[in-house]
């Protein structure tokens, strides 16, 4: 299987995810494929944002992918795209076609304490933002595993 999350910068958020849905995967034995991409080219080639990484690093992640732009194309490479906020998902929809492989949806959708809701973009905030997006992505990729993966 094959996930891909998305967000505004791929600086962030869905970088935050990848790593978080790797570890989840790698503790439960399954073998998923997890990259990540955002719909804005600003910050391509860069690093995650370094509070994200900080972030990541209290919580045993690494984090060392470098940013880059969604492709049309990812539609067919992988099964889940999975959106941080409804923005990116309606972006996401506008390239939907009825033969892709790529199953679109916001990743709270598999939380058990965030179903549905935005991850806020903490790129603005302070560090306890930061540490909020990964509470939140911590439940949903631990959802997504349960629900999808075993």
């Amino acid at each position: 299987m094959k996930v891909l999350f998305v967000c505004l910068g791929n600086i962030c958020r869905s970088p935050a995810a990848e790593a978080m849905l790797k570890k989840k995967a790698s503790h439960a034995g399954v073998e998923v494929e997890v990259e990540s991409a955002g719909v804005g080219d600003w910050y391509e080639g860069h690093l995650a944002d370094v509070r994200t990484r900080d972030a990541a690093q209290k919580r045993g992640l690494v984090l060392s992918g470098r940013a880059r732009l969604f492709k049309l194309e990812f539609m067919n490479e992988f099964d889940y795209i999975l959106a941080v906020d409804n923005h990116v998902l309606n972006h996401l929809k506008r390239f939907q076609s009825p033969k892709q492989r790529a199953k679109l949806a916001l990743i709270t959708h598999f939380s058990e304490s965030f179903k549905d809701l935005e991850i806020p973009d903490p790129f603005y905030g302070n560090d306890a933002a930061f540490e909020h997006v990964f509470d939140i992505l911590d439940d949903s990729c631990e959802g997504f595993i349960k629900a999808v993966v075993k």
